[in-house]
């Protein structure tokens, strides 16, 4: 039996994982691109705050594209939680406009915290952050789902500079909205915001498995090797393979993977990084690959229904020797 198996884990930068539910299965990331290789390759947004041209409040929701910002609780010490935009009202990641974030948990002096609501539930979220938990007392990010139940909260501990803070879990987590509060008080800018929503998930993919131009003669026969890579977020033995598209024609496996033996036959390690692949057969002439293609596409399903795509790029040639299996 075929199933998702994620295991959580805590990397560097004094993180930790602060479980609320014994459901939530989460990796944390200190760096961006082994984030942005976990959710393969490109994430669903981006949002930068680089549009904004004046200071605008999110006392009241702001909507800013895949997602919103709101301010609860009131003024902090007379800062406000806005986009902030040159002159800056305390510290910047880039020099650009980002999200300044006042939050606190003193039940005397006040309760502020904010929350991001997206527009599509995601199980992948990252940004860049100043000085969070710069009061001592860690920032807290909690998760919660499509129903409003907590599925987990990270710890990001104390720090006084600019660090990469983004996790992963599984699409089947849905989570709907975040919440970024403190046991006391803390002010922090947020910025470069990504996150990968559960409308389709974006997996590597390797045309041709030891090739990196991965030559293809378009009115050529024979049959094209694709793989779609495992990782420590995509096991590929989650992959419903009847649903399997290839190309601009959405051609079909040129062998049936619905067969226990055969889907055996085509997992393997094509590039030795640990993880299993699924390799999967397409006749050329049947792709649609045109000559002046620069990339090939493969689409999906996983077994409980979530959408894929993964692309690489080819070379379409001339006289391109057949691939033949």
């Amino acid at each position: 039996m075929r199933f998702m198996n994620r295991i959580a884990s805590v990397l560097g930068l004094s993180l930790a994982l602060l479980p609320v539910t014994a459901q939530a299965s989460v990796t944390t990331f200190d760096n961006r691109t082994d984030w942005n290789n976990a959710v393969g390759g490109t994430p669903s947004f981006w949002v930068d705050f680089n549009d904004f041209t004046e200071d605008t409040s999110f006392d009241v929701p702001l909507d800013v594209g895949p997602f919103s910002l709101q301010h609860f609780g009131g003024l902090l010490g007379g800062g406000r939680s806005l986009v902030d935009v040159e002159p800056f009202l305390s510290g910047t990641i880039d020099g650009t406009p980002h999200a300044n974030i006042f939050v606190r948990g003193n039940v005397y002096r006040g309760m502020y915290h904010t929350e991001l609501t997206f527009d599509l539930p995601v199980w992948a979220f990252a940004a860049d952050w100043n000085n969070p938990g710069n009061s001592g007392y860690p920032l807290n990010i909690t998760a919660f789902d499509v129903s409003g139940e907590i599925l987990f909260t990270e710890a990001l501990l104390a720090s006084t500079s600019t660090v990469f803070f983004g996790f992963t879990t599984s699409t089947e987590q849905e989570i709907a909205k975040i919440k970024l509060s403190s046991a006391i008080n803390d002010g922090f800018q947020l910025d470069n915001i990504a996150g990968a929503d559960i409308s389709g998930l974006v997996l590597h993919l390797d045309i041709k498995p030891g090739s990196d131009s991965n030559p293809i003669h378009p009115s050529g026969r024979g049959n094209l090797p694709v793989a779609i890579l495992g990782s420590d977020t995509f096991d590929v033995l989650d992959v419903d393979e009847t649903t399997l598209a290839f190309g601009p024609n959405a051609a079909a496996p040129s062998h049936d993977l619905t067969k226990s033996d055969a889907f055996e036959d085509h997992l393997r390690d094509v590039n030795d990084d640990g993880f299993t692949a699924l390799i999967s057969h397409y006749r050329i002439e049947n792709t649609g690959v045109e000559p002046d293609d620069a990339e090939a596409c493969i689409t999906g399903e996983t077994l409980d229904g979530t959408p894929f795509e993964g692309c690489d790029v080819i070379k379409a040639v001339p006289g391109a020797r057949r691939s033949r299996r």
